[in-house]
């Protein structure tokens, strides 16, 4: 299909791409003209920044003082002794006015040991506490900002996981399956391990605080982490410019600069893990330039999916070309591209400077899964090729039935309790079971039913649509009659664009011959003619032909399956006769 796009769009999009990848590295480009800008008015070179240092309490300001707003359990503050309430009045004999103050002792801290002297109630005492290192890009500053980025982080591993099991077998057929696959396998990478370093944190309080060698293998699950999150920007917009023929004609010459702020940024994070520092900064610094590259990338990728004419270049294995991207696909694109380019703004204006506050440590999660969308998006339109959607279903359905039958019973418990104040007896609590017996036997066919019909999935309407057609068969006896309502049955099972089934009549008889009918039949028709030059191929075989390389099964000459491409022919089904030899195609 020809491309439709003046030369000047294509122009625009190399500029994007490259703008992109020159725009990531500009908060590179700051850091290095304050160093220069410090070392001509002080004489001497920018010294290096200790790593942020963590105890695990958020202090804040009250009538009384500086309290401890939150203590994160398990964290070195908890461990020392800190309780919630607790008034600081002095750090290491120091007074401390203002819980920035605090914020800013804790800070500049890491690896030594503070003595914090607080008043519980009226007495005073004095605390050791170690502080450890701030686990880079964690916020566990209060109790529901970390158990809320452990779920996110966890249900977003769940579906990257699903996805990578469902397109792993395609990836060994087609180019662009394998594009997918890696992009998501990287993205895993990312989040699985940020998963883990939520867990590792939540069981050992923070990296540092406990022995060396602890110490090193968080540091050693924080480089691969970072290194997925770092790499799979470049990936996404890669994806995004080998998707469209034209794109990818126009960016190739170019497509290599993607790849340079990715290795720098990879090298800065890993030479300031392994070292404490890259130059002056610490990691923790570079958490803006890395935000920034994100967005930027990411804003990029979404851009170019939004820009492309037809189907979404981002899914993993390709629809047809005249396949617009489903309406869903699209709004929830402009919604990434928008809160990434919020993100970009942010992370170049204020940065995460501050990102101890819970506010930001909301804005820096968020836009860390955020900016995984457009993967997510992969991921989720991956998974229309597995079984795992109905699976998710059925688990959906069971929690909500398990949720009406403790609704019915904690109800009848507080009705019971109304009515019998007290401890209820035997007797009471017998009837209340009986009750709940009598109400499950009657409601649960119709629940059940009403359930499966609330939570079912494109492949199960499918599945009952065909199995309602596998009883009619029985019934019907004339050829014709059987390929209208096959046709009629897929087209309304599938939704294809259009259909057409041939189905051999009068098998081995005088009267041996082709009967057909079709769903919602358009130009160019596929007539018998058109049939005689694959059915013999196909016949013999027994293989889908897919234009997708992917699903792709049957060994049809080039010519051949060019033709169906031409034709706008996206699969062909063989249709198993009654001993199992092809009588027909769909």
């Amino acid at each position: 299909m020809p491309d439709a796009r003046p030369p000047r769009l294509l122009a625009a999009a190399r500029v994007l791409v490259v703008a992109a990848a020159v725009l990531s590295l500009a908060p590179l480009g700051r850091f290095a003209a304050v160093w220069a800008e410090y070392a001509d008015v002080i004489g001497r070179p920018l010294s290096q920044t200790p790593a942020r240092g963590y105890t695990g309490v958020r202090w804040a300001d009250g009538p009384d003082g500086v309290a401890a707003e939150y203590v994160f359990p398990g964290g070195p503050a908890d461990r020392a002794g800190v309780r919630p309430g607790d008034r600081l009045a002095t750090v290491d004999a120091e007074p401390i006015a203002t819980a920035a103050d605090a914020e800013t002792r804790t800070e500049r801290a890491s690896g030594t040991v503070q003595a914090l002297g607080v008043v519980r109630g009226a007495t005073p005492r004095v605390l050791d506490v170690a502080v450890a290192r701030y686990p880079t890009f964690l916020y566990p500053r209060s109790a529901l900002l970390w158990v809320g980025s452990a779920w996110a982080f966890a249900l977003v591993a769940f579906f990257h996981l699903l996805a990578l099991l469902t397109v792993w077998p395609l990836a060994r057929r087609g180019g662009r399956a394998r594009r997918g696959a890696v992009l998501i396998g990287v993205a895993l990478v990312w989040v699985g391990g940020n998963l883990a370093r939520i867990a590792w944190v939540s069981a050992e309080g923070a990296p540092g605080a406990g022995s060396a060698v602890s110490a090193a293998l968080f540091d050693a699950l924080t480089l691969v982490a970072l290194a997925g999150w770092t790499v799979f920007p470049a990936l996404l917009l890669r994806q995004s410019v080998l998707a469209s023929r034209p794109v990818r004609q126009a960016v190739g010459t170019v497509l290599g600069v993607l790849f340079v702020p990715t290795a720098v940024y990879a090298g800065l994070l890993a030479v300031s893990i392994v070292r404490g520092h890259a130059g002056p900064l610490p990691p923790d610094a570079l958490v803006a330039p890395v935000l920034f590259y994100v967005c930027m990338y990411v804003a990029a990728a979404t851009a170019l999916a939004l820009w492309a004419p037809h189907t979404a270049p981002l899914l993993a294995v390709p629809e047809p070309d005249d396949i617009p991207a489903p309406r869903w696909y699209r709004a929830a694109s402009v919604a990434a591209l928008g809160v990434v380019l919020a993100g970009a703004a942010f992370a170049w204006t204020a940065g995460p400077a501050r990102d101890t506050d819970v506010a930001a440590g909301w804005f820096v999660t968020a836009l860390q899964l955020v900016s995984l969308l457009p993967v997510a998006l992969v991921s989720v339109a991956t998974l229309r090729y597995g079984r795992f959607e109905a699976v998710l279903m059925r688990g959906t359905a069971y929690v909500a039935a398990l949720g009406a039958v403790f609704v019915v019973v904690a109800g009848g418990a507080a009705v019971l309790d109304l009515l019998v104040p007290g401890r209820p007896g035997p007797t009471a609590l017998g009837v209340l079971v009986v009750v709940v017996l009598v109400v499950a036997e009657r409601a649960a066919p119709m629940l059940r039913r009403r359930l499966a019909r609330t939570f079912e999935t494109a492949h199960a309407r499918a599945r009952r649509r065909l199995d309602a057609f596998g009883e009619r068969v029985r019934f019907v006896v004339d050829p014709d009659a059987l390929a209208a309502e096959a046709a009629q049955a897929v087209g309304e099972a599938f939704a294809p664009r259009s259909a057409v089934v041939f189905l051999r009549a009068g098998l081995g008889g005088p009267d041996e011959r082709w009967t057909s009918a079709t769903f919602r039949p358009e130009p160019p028709h596929f007539t018998e003619a058109d049939l005689d030059g694959v059915w013999d191929r196909i016949r013999d075989g027994g293989h889908v032909w897919s234009r997708t390389d992917e699903l792709n099964e049957a060994d049809l000459p080039e010519a051949d399956a060019a033709r169906q491409r031409a034709f706008g022919v996206a699969l062909a089904v063989p249709v198993a006769g009654g001993r199992g030899a092809p009588a027909g195609l769909l």
